[in-house]
């Protein structure tokens, strides 16, 4: 384990449009020794959730055709357990309208961040 991974390994979903920044992102998580999945929209996601169990939902908010507010809500109505975390370049976005638990990471963000953002809340 190195030191950006001192929890367990999680079960990752990333869902972000810019491929770019999808596979960037999916590769930090990798070398943090979590095992990830990447998709571009929400229809993808739900899909694989149907198929898969994730600890983590890493989604952008902005995604084409619905967004990452509601593609979250409908992930934690099917599997309540499920972690979410949104990635923003959105300084404005309020947490607290989305009517659920979640955390944000702000865009751009490097590896650091992105570890304390897996953290579990205190």
């Amino acid at each position: 384990m190195n030191s950006h991974s001192s929890h367990a390994p999680r079960r990752i979903l990333v869902v972000e449009d810019y491929i770019d920044s999808q596979e960037i992102t999916c590769e930090l998580l990798r070398l943090m020794g979590h095992t990830v999945q990447g998709v571009a929209n929400a229809e993808d996601a739900l899909s694989y959730l149907d198929a898969n169990e994730v600890d983590v939902l890493l989604t952008d908010i902005s995604l084409p055709r619905m967004s990452g507010v509601e593609l979250a809500a409908h992930a934690l109505h099917r599997h309540p357990a499920t972690r979410v975390i949104f990635a923003s370049g959105h300084a404005n976005f309020d947490l607290q309208k989305v009517g659920f638990s979640a955390s944000l990471l702000s865009k751009p963000f490097d590896l650091d961040t992105l570890a304390k953002a897996l953290e579990p809340a205190a």
